[in-house]
């Protein structure tokens, strides 16, 4: 459905007072999914408040508002040891509230094209993630952040039991920049993992006959595997999208493992593959450790070159059967 979404103004308060009633009458006649109240939330004291905060947003049809939602950055309300994927300032941080579609419209894509809108907006703005909370029974809801790509974080008590909606899924979603991942990302970067390597299959020729273990036809399943209480997956993100992927693996005293350093091919020659790596070193620094080992293809000598220009030393070769190359392996050390 084609809509137009605009900020609203005074003038939209008594027609968006008229969706919130007409929306929780609705939903007190079906499935009150949100656990929201007509006459308690939202109200149209809530527009008013937005509109002269300069937060609402309506989506318009045919001249009719068919959905709003509110846009600003003030903090989701979490544990102060939430653990957020993107390390972030308040200041650096959008969040979404009171996403409504009018009962009429429901299930023709304005809620999506809402949420989409919110991220271009703080796209736009250079913000490093958009954050939202959202009622554990709101199962819609939920359904929808999920498949745009949002990832539960956590579920809290934000203190609204009183009205019996007793627990909140915390979601998030990185906008730019290098993040800690959760195992939920799995699907994503598996598949960046395996486009990334790809390219080299190509070039050598590797196949599932000749060399079923290459990492461009690594399964999600054997990338499931890789988790344990020493395994770092991160993600780099642009526009919200994933477009790189590395992990470090703790192999214990001090020596991480770097694997999977990947970057989708219509994103390379950027600096991207730099960036992750700097990221590891650094995240590597924090940790106290001493060494960052990474094993290649040794033929690969654009590869061999690249990470000795980023700093690693090549420190032998390994031949093991099966593999159609050999293994190179390299090493960082600490300064």
């Amino acid at each position: 459905m084609s809509i137009e979404i605009m900020q609203a103004t005074l003038y939209d308060v008594s027609e968006i007072g008229s969706l919130f009633d007409y929306l929780n009458d609705h939903l007190e006649d079906t499935i009150n999914y949100p656990g929201w109240k007509k006459g308690v939330y939202p109200t149209r004291e809530h527009a008013q408040a937005d509109i002269a905060a300069k937060t609402l947003f309506v989506a318009r049809h045919q001249d009719r508002i068919v959905g709003t939602i509110v846009i600003n950055q003030e903090p989701i309300k979490a544990p102060v040891n939430c653990s957020w994927m993107v390390n972030a300032s308040d200041d650096e941080v959008v969040a979404m509230h009171r996403l409504a579609v009018h009962p009429d419209y429901m299930r023709s894509g304005i809620g999506t094209q809402l949420l989409h809108f919110a991220e271009r907006q703080a796209n736009d703005k250079g913000m490093k993630a958009i954050r939202l909370d959202v009622y554990e029974g709101n199962l819609a809801a939920i359904r929808a952040y999920e498949k745009c790509g949002y990832m539960h974080i956590d579920t809290v008590d934000i203190g609204l039991g009183h009205y019996g909606l007793d627990w909140f899924r915390l979601y998030e979603k990185p906008l730019f920049g290098i993040c800690s991942l959760l195992k939920d990302h799995l699907p994503v970067y598996a598949m960046i993992i395996r486009a990334s390597f790809a390219t080299v299959a190509t070039q050598w020729s590797f196949t599932m006959d000749n060399c079923p273990s290459h990492t461009s036809f690594i399964t999600d399943e054997q990338l499931t595997e890789s988790y344990s209480d020493g395994y770092h997956p991160f993600g780099y993100f642009t526009h919200g999208k994933m477009i790189g992927f590395a992990s470090l693996t703790n192999t214990g005293q001090g020596v991480f493992k770097l694997k999977h350093v990947s970057v989708l091919p219509e994103y390379r020659h950027l600096g991207v593959g730099k960036s992750i790596l700097d990221f590891c070193k650094d995240k590597v620094r924090q940790w106290g450790g001493i060494k960052i080992m990474i094993g290649i293809m040794e033929e690969n000598t654009v590869l061999k070159n690249w990470y000795e220009y980023n700093g690693f030393r090549h420190t032998g070769v390994e031949i093991i059967a099966n593999l159609p190359f050999t293994v190179g392996h390299m090493e960082w050390d600490v300064e």
